[in-house]
C-alpha cells in the first residue's frame, strides 16, 4: 500500500467529529530529556479536543481481545532545524520492531502496541517497516498501534494499522521540549484525537503527554460515560513513568474502561537512576509499560483479580500486598530496566453496573493471562 514522507493514511473512511466542552488544559514534557519529568503549562480557556471516530469493526467482534505492549530501548536526537526527534541507531531500531512482531506472533495477539516515536526512523526505513506490520496485520487478523512520527508538516502522527486499513490520529499537545524556541521549529498542535473502532474494542489513541493534558481528558472522559470507548491506548516516551500510571488509574477507578501505558526504557548506567551500583527507580526512569483494569479487592467474588495480579507489580507498589491507591487498577508492569512483551487479554463484556454481584453476563473476570515475554 503505498504512503508518502507526508502522511501514511490515505483513504476515506467513515468519520465523525464530536466537539466536547473543557474549561482548563495543561501539557507537559514528553520525548524528554532523560531524567526530566513534565512540567504542566496551563492553558486557560481551551476548548476540549475533538475526536475523529473511525468505524473499522468489520467481522464478528470478539468476547477476550488478547493485547501485547512492547517496551524496548530507543536513543533518540534531535533534527538540527525542527529540533524534532528521530531514532539515533534506525537500523537498530527496525530489528527492535520486528523483535516485537515475532513475539507478539507467536503469543497470538490480537493487538500490538508500540511506544512513541516507534515510526521515527527516515521515510524509506518506515514505509519498510508500515509495509510488513501490514502484512502481519492482513496475514493474523491483527491491529497494530504502530506508535508515532513527524510528518513534514512537523505533526506528530500516531499510526493505527488492521486488516486492509490504516489511520492516522495526531498527538495534540506538544511538549515543551517540542515546542521550545531553543529546540528550532518544534512540533505544530494536532488536530484530533483518534477513536477507533475494531473487532477487538474501540481504541482512543493518545501520544505521552495528551493523557495528561484537560483537553484530552475531558474528551476521553465523556466518551467513557457515554459507553463509546473501551481502551485508553497511550503510547509514550517519557521519563516520568509513575505520572502516566497514576493517571491512567484514575481513569480506570471512575470509567468502565481498560487503559494501557506503553513507553521505552532506557540503561540507568550514566543517570541518577542508580544507587550503591545497582538500578534504582525514583518514577522518572523511563520504563512502567503497562495495563489498568477494574481489578475488585475480593478474589473470592471475582476471580483473577487484585490477590492474583498483585504478583506482577513491583513491590514498589504494593502495600500490605495489595495495590497502593494510586495503583490500585495496575495489574501488569513490565518494570523500569526491562525490555519485554507485556501480554494479556481484556474482556470486551464488562459491564460494571451493578459492581456488587458477579453475574456472568458482567464480564468478570476483567483480564486474564498477564505476564511478559522477553525481547
Amino acid at each position: 500500500m503505498p504512503m508518502n514522507e507526508e502522511s501514511i493514511m490515505t483513504r476515506s473512511h467513515r468519520t465523525g467529529i464530536l466537539m466536547l466542552a473543557a474549561i482548563v488544559a495543561a501539557a507537559a514534557g514528553c520525548a524528554s530529556a532523560l531524567g526530566q519529568a513534565p512540567a504542566p503549562v496551563a492553558r486557560a480557556g481551551a476548548s476540549a479536543a475533538p475526536v475523529r471516530i473511525v468505524d473499522h469493526a468489520g467481522g464478528e467482534p470478539v468476547a477476550w481481545a488478547r493485547f501485547g505492549q512492547c517496551q524496548f530501548g530507543l536513543p533518540i536526537k534531535q533534527d538540527d532545524v525542527t529540533g524534532l526527534s528521530t531514532a539515533v541507531d534506525a537500523n537498530a531500531h527496525e530489528a527492535n520492531v520486528q523483535r516485537c512482531l515475532d513475539k507478539a506472533v507467536a503469543e497470538r495477539v490480537n493487538v500490538l502496541v508500540l511506544p512513541e516515536l516507534g515510526l521515527a526512523v527516515p521515510a524509506a526505513m518506515r514505509e519498510r517497516i508500515v509495509a510488513r506490520l501490514q502484512k502481519a496485520a492482513a496475514d493474523r487478523d491483527m491491529v497494530i498501534i504502530a506508535g508515532s512520527y513527524y510528518d513534514n508538516d512537523r505533526y506528530s502522527r500516531s499510526v493505527v494499522i488492521g486488516r486492509g486499513w490504516i489511520e492516522e490520529g495526531y498527538k495534540v499537545r506538544p511538549s515543551r521540549f517540542e515546542a521550545s524556541p531553543r529546540a528550532g521549529m518544534g512540533m505544530r498542535e494536532g488536530k484530533h484525537v483518534l477513536l477507533v473502532r475494531t473487532r477487538y474494542g474501540r481504541f482512543a489513541v493518545v501520544v505521552c503527554v495528551d493523557l495528561i493534558s484537560d483537553e484530552v481528558q475531558y474528551a476521553l472522559r465523556e466518551l467513557a460515560t457515554r459507553g463509546e470507548l473501551d481502551v485508553i491506548v497511550n503510547v509514550n516516551y517519557n521519563p516520568a513513568a509513575w505520572e502516566f500510571l497514576i493517571e491512567a488509574n484514575s481513569f480506570v477507578r471512575r470509567h468502565p474502561v481498560f487503559a494501557s501505558i506503553t513507553n521505552v526504557t532506557a540503561a540507568p548506567e550514566g543517570t541518577h537512576c542508580m544507587e550503591n551500583g545497582k538500578p534504582h527507580d525514583d518514577g522518572v526512569c523511563f520504563g512502567h509499560t503497562a495495563v489498568f483494569a477494574d481489578a475488585h479487592t475480593d478474589a473470592g467474588e471475582f476471580p483473577n483479580n487484585v490477590q492474583t495480579m498483585a504478583r506482577q507489580l513491583p513491590a514498589d507498589f504494593l502495600s500490605g500486598g495489595k495495590p497502593a491507591l494510586p495503583f490500585d487498577h495496575l495489574v501488569g508492569d513490565v518494570g523500569a530496566f526491562r525490555e519485554g512483551l507485556l501480554v494479556y487479554e481484556l474482556n470486551l463484556r464488562l459491564n460494571r453496573e451493578p459492581a456488587t454481584a458477579n453475574a456472568p453476563d458482567q464480564g468478570y473476570p476483567t483480564i486474564r493471562d498477564v505476564h511478559v515475554v522477553d525481547l
